[in-house]
């Protein structure tokens, strides 16, 4: 982790800045161990003089002076270590949040909601404080012990030598403890990350919950992983303690070993030093020891952090695409979800400013399709060709400018009217902003919201309907102005109105663009310039709305049905 962390620094602006923090504090840590050691110095001196001695003066002026002086080194050091540990954490999270949205959507599926936001928020915000106040406090008792035990040795060598040879043997036993807790402490993490997972899908589905009367959702087991949270616990903290008190026990027995050493020896002058200096040094390896057990619960949420440093990237070329309107290739195109396969050899051309309508069952791989379209997954087998240039060979953001996508469930960012239309393209003045607006039917609510264009979407302001969602993605799109489209179940769930509304401003969007369209709604495809259906993963149809209805096979069976859902009428 240590070495981690000098890399991420030396790839930083503040690494000369942690230079000089880490000089700083070996500076505190000598400043520290003046005191004492004026002290020890001074009844040395006293005793060989029998009084006050002749250097009593710069013994006193060192006790004295030196906390003074500490307390302008310490705040000079703290600052720059602040500015600089918290620039480079800051600055190693932006760069996890950029990994996370160059990763392909589906890999993000390994954690649930709640554990991606621990990892970017507590498990950072633990590496951060594990740098800056663990690593520093037992790196400050380890250095100050070693500089006191020097003293110690200058004077009393065999005393040092007893006092080394049992503190080797207090790490022989402390790293087989440390091996135990280890343990206990893994366990302890997995208890807590499965609860905070089974929590927050518990609040995502409480809508539900709420709904059919339940308290509890059997399938999610939460009481049985807050049962093994607490056993985990109730194992882990006793095991902390024991540790503690036996590494404790243990330095004890060091320090009594080096005082009997020195009892043992001739009393002089030299033995009083001894004697006030190495209890303080036992204090400071016992509080190095407790810093070492925190450091452990830092490595932890390194290691979790790390997952997601080692997601993987979605592929991207730097071949530039075309700028103007191309064919887009579909050729043996597969996908799989690890190894389910969801596509299989999909075939299909997109001439530009069509409209193609793509329809089949629930699972049959439309929206995957779509997806690895707008290039939120990378495809398998099989190349995707705009004008013949297969598009991982281009940069994603030239490729992304190529695509303007909207889903069923569109999401709008916390921020106004106006934040979330500017994604489309955030040089638009208002009156494009407005055009927009008025080209994607939105005129009819935005025109009741007091803020207009800068209107709070979110909690505390307006919170739009669905179909108005739909509606102000689909001006966001206009505002892209990009030659593809894609279209992914956007009347969905509306009402007819709505529906009515969206695809008035579908229509408007689809106006000299390739526009390729998911859909249940069958209607769309009548006036389709190609219809395809999918089965498992392969296009098995492929043609106009008349033509697949001659045809009379799967896709005229599908008319057939929506045909007849049409007439369904609830009788009460």
């Amino acid at each position: 982790m240590i070495r981690w962390f000098r890399q991420l620094l030396h790839g930083s602006a503040t690494g000369r800045d942690f230079s000089r923090y880490l000089w700083l504090t070996w500076i505190d840590i000598l400043l520290i161990a003046l005191p004492p050691v004026a002290a020890a110095e001074f009844i040395r001196q006293a005793y060989l003089q029998g009084g006050w001695p002749a250097s009593g003066a710069i013994f006193l002026s060192i006790a004295l002076g030196s906390p003074l002086l500490r307390l302008a080194v310490q705040w000079k050091a703290r600052m720059l270590g602040a500015k600089t540990v918290f620039a480079a954490i800051s600055a190693y999270r932006r760069q996890l949040v950029r990994r996370v949205l160059a990763t392909p959507l589906w890999q993000l599926h390994k954690w649930p909601e709640g554990q991606w936001l621990e990892r970017l928020g507590g498990d950072i915000r633990q590496i951060q404080e594990g740098i800056f106040i663990v690593l520093v406090r037992l790196q400050v008792n380890l250095l100050l012990a070693a500089i006191l035990l020097l003293y110690v040795g200058y004077y009393r060598p065999e005393v040092l030598g007893g006092f080394l040879l049992a503190l080797a043997l207090c790490l022989v036993v402390g790293r087989r403890l440390l091996t135990t807790i280890t343990r206990h402490v893994d366990e302890l993490n997995e208890c807590n990350m499965a609860v905070r997972a089974r929590l927050a899908t518990m609040m995502d589905g409480i809508r539900t919950l709420r709904l059919f009367g339940a308290t509890r959702l059997p399938a999610l087991r939460l009481d049985t992983h807050l049962q093994a949270q607490r056993q985990a616990q109730q194992r882990a903290i006793p095991a902390l303690a024991v540790r503690d008190q036996i590494f404790h026990a243990l330095l004890e027995l060091c320090l009594i070993l080096g005082l009997l050493l020195a009892w043992r020896a001739q009393a002089d002058a030299d033995l009083l030093p001894v004697l006030l200096i190495l209890p303080i040094a036992h204090h400071n390896l016992y509080g190095a020891w407790q810093e070492w057990g925190l450091l452990k619960w830092t490595r932890q949420a390194w290691v979790r952090v790390q997952a997601l440093a080692e997601l993987p990237q979605q592929l991207q070329g730097a071949t530039p695409l075309p700028g103007r309107p191309e064919t887009l290739s579909v050729n043996a195109v597969g996908f799989a979800y690890a190894d389910r396969p969801v596509l299989d050899a999909v075939d299909a051309r997109f001439s530009p400013g069509s409209h193609s309508v793509i329809v089949g069952r629930n699972g049959a791989g439309k929206s995957t399709l779509l997806m690895v379209l707008a290039r939120l997954y990378d495809h398998g087998d099989g190349q995707i060709l705009l004008g013949g240039v297969p598009i991982h060979t281009a940069t994603l953001g030239s490729w992304r400018a190529h695509v303007a996508v909207v889903l069923q469930d569109t999401a709008l960012l916390p921020g106004t009217l106006r934040d979330n239309l500017l994604l489309g393209r955030p040089d638009a003045k208002d009156e494009e902003l407005n055009e927009a607006l008025h080209k994607a039917c939105c005129d009819d609510f935005v025109a009741q919201w007091e803020g207009g264009l800068d209107t709070v979407l979110s909690e505390g302001g307006v919170i739009p309907s669905a179909g108005e969602r739909q509606r102000i993605a689909i001006a966001r799109a206009l505002l892209k102005d990009a030659p593809i489209v894609l279209l992914d179940e956007v009347t969905s769930g509306l009402d007819s109105v709505s529906a009515s509304r969206v695809q008035q401003a579908i229509q408007v969007l689809a106006r000299h663009r390739t526009v390729i369209q998911v859909t249940h709604s069958l209607l769309q495809a009548v006036r389709a310039d190609q219809v395809l259906v999918l089965s498992t993963g392969k296009v098995i149809e492929m043609g106009k709305h008349a033509a697949l209805l001659h045809a009379d096979r799967t896709y005229a069976a599908l008319w057939s049905l929506y045909q007849h859902s049409l007439q369904w009428r609830v009788i009460g």
